[in-house]
């Protein structure tokens, strides 16, 4: 049933699942307070941008994470997890605002998801990301790598599927910040998240998920 199967990423996409993402913008409210965003091409340039910017920095981590949640062996996946998990805490500690709000979403994200995996088709889904979350230090919990691993364990198809449904939603949470701060209106918007599809397909199909080449152009 081709509904059934992809049910999982409906919820996962809906804003209404209680993560907390809903109340981050990715810099866009605090860009449309210093007067940068007066214009619709000028939200959208910035949406896109701001888009393009995360995927680059981050779909590695998603990537190699979904992979890390397959190892049946929970010690060897708790150690790489943490490992990767603080290779991010160490790209994003610089901005400081954005390694919290990371952290706050990927928390949020795990917690939702320890108390929705009882449904899931992985029996064991539940144990395993209790175990992460009670191996968690105050630095870690960033949201890519529990994007992965949550993706993974809830049945998503593949890394790039998780890494596409991520990208939506980043784009879903910037869209509706631009519309609740009036900076577009609604219909304007839908031609935003409509062209940030092609920026996601693009960047998950060009992805480097060495972690080799990480970096992000967009300060904000």
């Amino acid at each position: 049933n081709i509904i059934s199967n992809h049910w999982p990423a409906f919820m996962l996409a809906d804003s209404s699942l209680p993560t907390g993402s809903f109340a981050h913008s990715s810099g866009l409210e605090v860009a449309h307070q210093l007067g940068m965003l007066k214009t619709a091409e000028e939200v959208k340039a910035f949406v896109l941008a701001s888009i393009q910017s995360n995927l680059q920095q981050q779909l590695g981590f998603v990537h190699q994470s979904y992979h890390l949640a397959q190892l049946s062996d929970d010690q060897e996946f708790l150690n790489c997890y943490q490992q990767l998990d603080n290779t991010l805490n160490s790209y994003l500690r610089t901005n400081d605002l954005s390694c919290e709000a990371s952290i706050d979403q990927g928390l949020g994200l795990l917690r939702v998801a320890i108390a929705w995996s009882r449904n899931w088709n992985d029996k064991n889904a539940t144990q395993k990301l209790k175990l992460l979350r009670d191996s968690l230090n105050k630095d870690q919990g960033h949201l890519s790598p529990i994007w992965g691993v949550v993706t993974a364990l809830m049945g998503i198809a593949s890394p790039e599927e998780a890494g596409k449904l991520w990208g939506y939603t980043m784009a879903r949470d910037m869209v509706s910040a631009a519309v609740r701060l009036n900076a577009v209106g609604p219909l304007a918007s839908l031609e935003i998240l409509d062209q940030a599809q092609t920026v996601v397909h693009t960047c998950v199909e060009e992805a480097d998920n060495s972690l080799e080449k990480v970096g992000s152009c967009f300060p904000l």
